[in-house]
C-alpha cells in the first residue's frame, strides 16, 4: 500500500477539511466505501470518502481517495500511520510525508511503518 501525497494540511481546502489523499493497493474490496472500507490516519477515521475503484494508472491496483479532515487535531511529535480497514481487518500501514498538523511535518523512513511528526517551518 502507498499514498500519493507529498504534503497536505488537515485544515483549509474544500469545506475547511484539509487535503485530499489517494491510497493505492490491492484487496480493498469493490464497494462499501465508508462502511465496509474505511481509512484511518493515526487511528482516527478520515472525514469523507470520495472514490474506490481501479487506479487510473494500473487496472490491477485499486485506489481510495479521501479528504483527511482534522484527524482529531493530533498532538505534535506523535506517529500518524495511514491504514485501510476492510471488514474490520487492518492493512499494512503506509509510509508517507505529509503536513498533518499546523507547523508539523510527518517524516517516514524508507522501511518504517509509522510516521514521526516533528516541528517544521510553515511556508510564508
Amino acid at each position: 500500500m502507498y499514498t500519493d501525497i507529498a504534503s497536505g494540511p488537515n485544515a483549509g481546502g474544500e469545506n475547511n477539511l484539509g487535503a485530499y489523499l489517494s491510497i493505492f493497493g490491492k484487496n480493498f474490496g469493490g464497494n462499501g466505501l465508508g462502511r465496509l472500507v474505511k481509512v484511518e490516519i493515526g487511528g482516527v477515521e478520515v472525514d469523507n470518502y470520495r472514490y474506490l475503484g481501479p487506479s487510473k494508472g494500473r487496472a490491477d491496483v485499486q485506489q481510495i481517495s479521501v479528504q483527511i479532515g482534522a484527524l482529531g487535531n493530533p498532538t505534535p511529535a506523535t506517529s500518524l500511520p495511514v491504514q485501510v480497514r476492510v471488514n474490520g481487518i487492518g492493512s499494512n500501514k503506509a509510509r508517507y510525508r505529509a503536513l498533518i498538523a499546523l507547523g508539523m511535518l510527518a517524516d517516514c523512513g524508507s522501511r518504517s511503518q509509522t510516521c514521526t511528526l516533528s516541528p517544521a517551518a510553515m511556508p510564508a
